[in-house]
C-alpha cells in the first residue's frame, strides 16, 4: 500500500511538471429563479457544479430588481418620494449595478449615451445604505440591462474558478468564451 502511494505521488508530480491537463467534463446547469431563466454549459476538469452559487446570484438579483416581486428594492424605490434604506444584499447589488452602468454604458441594451447616464446619476444617489431619489417622479428601469448584468455576474462566478470555456444564457441573452467540448466555438453548436 505504501508503494502505491509513492507511485501515485510520482505520477502526480510528473503530470504537474509536464503541465498535463486532465480531461474536462462538460457540466450543464439550468434553473429558474423568481421568473428569470438561465442555463450554463461549461468545461471543468473537476466536473464541479456551481448550481447553488448561480441560483443564489440570480435569486438575490431578482429579490432586488424584480418588478414582479412587490417588496423588491426597485419597487420600493420607484414608489417612494425621496429615499429608501437598503439591506446589505440590496446595497451590494445596487452598488454593482450602478458601477457597471458607470463603467460600461453598453451593459444597458440598447446602449445609452453619456448624457442619459449622467442624468440618471443626477436623479438618484446611493450613500451608505440609503438610496436617494432627487426627482419624485423618476422611475429607475433596469429591465433592458438585467439579463446582460446577470450574464456578467455568472461569467465572473466561472472566472473565479478559472473556468475558461463556457456558454451562459439568461432568458434570450447569451455570453460565450472559449470552445465547447468538441473543441468548436460555441456558436457552431
Amino acid at each position: 500500500k505504501h508503494l502505491q502511494t509513492i507511485c501515485l505521488s510520482i505520477f502526480i508530480f510528473f503530470c504537474s511538471a509536464c503541465n498535463y491537463k486532465f480531461p474536462a467534463h462538460e457540466v450543464f446547469i439550468s434553473s429558474e429563479q423568481m421568473g428569470k431563466q438561465y442555463s450554463m454549459i461549461y468545461l471543468d476538469s473537476a466536473g464541479r457544479s456551481f448550481q447553488n452559487y448561480a441560483d443564489n446570484i440570480v435569486k438575490q438579483f431578482q429579490q432586488t430588481f424584480s418588478y414582479a416581486y412587490d417588496p423588491s428594492a426597485i419597487n420600493r424605490f420607484n414608489n417612494c418620494d425621496s429615499f429608501i434604506i437598503l439591506n446589505d444584499t440590496e446595497k451590494e447589488i445596487f452598488e454593482a449595478v450602478l458601477l457597471a452602468i458607470k463603467e460600461d454604458s453598453t451593459i444597458i441594451n440598447p446602449p445609452s449615451d453619456s448624457e442619459t447616464i449622467s442624468s440618471l446619476f443626477m436623479k438618484m444617489q446611493l450613500k451608505n445604505d440609503t438610496l436617494f431619489k432627487y426627482d419624485p417622479s423618476f422611475k429607475f428601469d433596469i429591465s433592458s440591462m438585467a439579463d446582460n448584468y446577470l450574464l456578467q455576474q455568472l461569467a465572473a462566478l466561472l472566472g473565479n474558478y478559472r473556468i475558461e470555456n463556457y456558454k451562459i444564457t439568461v432568458n434570450n441573452a447569451m455570453r460565450v468564451k472559449g470552445k465547447n467540448f468538441k473543441g468548436d466555438s460555441w456558436e457552431e453548436e
